[in-house]
Order: C-alpha cells, then sequence, then structure tokens
C-alpha cells in the first residue's frame, strides 16, 4: 500500500507511515524490559509502565493508524473523497501519545497526569470530530459504492470509537479513575473496544470491500452477525459486572459462562465467514457495482 499509493503529504501514504512508526516505537516498551529486570526493577512501576507502553501504542497507534490508511486507501481507489488533513492527522498523533498519561495514572493518581490525559482526550475528540465530518462529507459517494453489511460493520466501528473516547473521558474525573482504573472489567472492556469493536469490525468491512467475503451467502451474513452479538453482548457482561462490582454487589448469575459464550461467537463468526472462501476461490466482485445487498 506503501508503495503504490500516490506521493502525497496525506492520505494513505501518510497514515500508512506512521501506522509502521507507531509499531516500531511500541518496541521500545519491550526493549526496555531487559535493562528493567537485570536492574532489578521487575516488580516496579517502570516493568509495567515497559508492558503497557508496547500495548498502548499497539492500540492506539500501530493498529489505529493502519486501519485509517486502510479505509483511506480504499476511498482514494474508489473516488470517494474522504479528507483527512494534516491537522486532523496531527491531532491523531499528538492524542495518541499524550494519552499514554493514562496507562501511569493507573499507578500515580497525580493531577497533572490526569490533566494531561484529559488533554489528550479533548484532542482525540477533536481529531475524531474532523474525521466524521470529513466521512459525513463523502457520505454520499460512499454509500453507492459499499453494501448494507460494509455500513454496518463501519458504523460499529464508529460506535466502539466514540465510546472509547467517552471511557477515556470519565477516566479524567478522579473519582471514576480511582474505580475505573483498579476494574479489571473496566480494562478489558475497554481494551475490546480497540480490538474487536474498532479494528476487528473495520478488518470485516475490508474483508467483504475487497471480495474475501461475500455477504450473499446465508453463512457469511450469519458469521458477521454472531460476531457484531457476541461482541455487543460481551461488552455489556463486561462493564455491567464491573458496575456491580464498583457499588458492592455480587456475581451476576452464570457471569463467567455467559461470558465465554459471547467471546467463543467471535472466533465461530470468523469461520462462519472465511469456510466459503477456503472451500472455493470466488471470483472477486467489483464493489463499485454492488448496490444493494
Amino acid at each position: 500500500m506503501v508503495r503504490h499509493a500516490p506521493l502525497a503529504p496525506t492520505g494513505s501514504r501518510l497514515l500508512a507511515r506512521l501506522a509502521f512508526t507507531f509499531q516500531v516505537v511500541s518496541t521500545f516498551g519491550i526493549w526496555a524490559m531487559g535493562p528493567i529486570m537485570t536492574s532489578h526493577l521487575q516488580r516496579t512501576e517502570w516493568y509495567y509502565w515497559s508492558i503497557q507502553w508496547f500495548l498502548h501504542f499497539q492500540f492506539n497507534g500501530w493498529f489505529w493508524f493502519a486501519a485509517m490508511a486502510i479505509g483511506s486507501r480504499w476511498a482514494e481507489r474508489h473516488g470517494v473523497h474522504v479528507r483527512i488533513d494534516g491537522c486532523t492527522t496531527a491531532l491523531w498523533v499528538v492524542s495518541a501519545l499524550i494519552t499514554f498519561a493514562l496507562v501511569i495514572a493507573w499507578s500515580e493518581r497525580l493531577p497533572i497526569v490526569l490533566g494531561i490525559n484529559a488533554a489528550g482526550v479533548i484532542l482525540q475528540f477533536w481529531a475524531a470530530w474532523r474525521t466524521l465530518m470529513a466521512m459525513r462529507h463523502a457520505r454520499l459517494q460512499a454509500s453507492v459504492k459499499t453494501t448494507r453489511w460494509m455500513r454496518i460493520l463501519i458504523g460499529v466501528m464508529l460506535v466502539s470509537m466514540a465510546t472509547k473516547i467517552a471511557a477515556q473521558s470519565a477516566v479524567s474525573i478522579p473519582m471514576v479513575a480511582t474505580m475505573a482504573l483498579t476494574l479489571r472489567n473496566y480494562v478489558i472492556g475497554f481494551i475490546h473496544l480497540n480490538t474487536l469493536g474498532s479494528i476487528s469490525a473495520l478488518l470485516f468491512a475490508h474483508a467483504l470491500m475487497r471480495g474475501w467475503f461475500d455477504d450473499r451467502q446465508p453463512l457469511v451474513r450469519g458469521g458477521l452477525l454472531l460476531f457484531i452479538t457476541g461482541y455487543a453482548c460481551s461488552e455489556l457482561l463486561l462493564f455491567a459486572q464491573g458496575t456491580l462490582f464498583w457499588f458492592g454487589a455480587g456475581l451476576l448469575p452464570g457471569y463467567y459462562w455467559a461470558l465465554f459464550s459471547a467471546s467463543v461467537s467471535c472466533p465461530w463468526a470468523l469461520a462462519c465467514c472465511s469456510s466459503l472462501a477456503s472451500a472455493k476461490n470466488p471470483r472477486k466482485r467489483s464493489t463499485l457495482t454492488r448496490v444493494k445487498v
């Protein structure tokens, strides 16, 4: 994608380069683990921060910018004018850098750390707003070149992104931060907003756009519905149980079995979608002519 993209200061080429840059930056946390352990700091905040550095810039840097690059590249190839300008890109980059303060806030709940995270959330919200406005202007163009299931999956991605930003905004409140950052259910649910809600939904949409999955097949539609349902149920269970723990209530009846059932639906969804693709080599369809499901 980097090689064949047009030479331009913005667009998919820049987003792809930023994605690979963040991938390299994320590995600094792994490289730091050796010196930290040899310095007998493996049980300190430094060891914990090095792991979270890797995870933070994987999720909020490498994964997110790669997802935007994929979407931007599709728009460029199909004549859909989604203009993510330099200011919007800079806002995404700066917000990804300084929201690492949220990780530090888990162990060092200082006002300045929470303030930096709040500033990062504001910048992230601003970047998201500018991106959504750019997508809104191209909505009519995109609607005639995508199918209903593509739009549903993109909607899941956008809702997950908005929920993620709202969750980070809530953590800026000290009382909420104290509870949210110590409840594992909230932490796992927050990570799933990135990995399942934003990234996986966009990858499913990309697979439909490239013709890897055929959403005219009932099995593929069932798999996509299973993925969305499983993801939504797992998020509801995680946040509901975390809230009950917050208020001192007990465990939901059958919570672990329900969470297992919701979670296992995601790999089953992928199996349903990919089974037809592996069984035969369907002809690739151009999304330019696919208007109706």
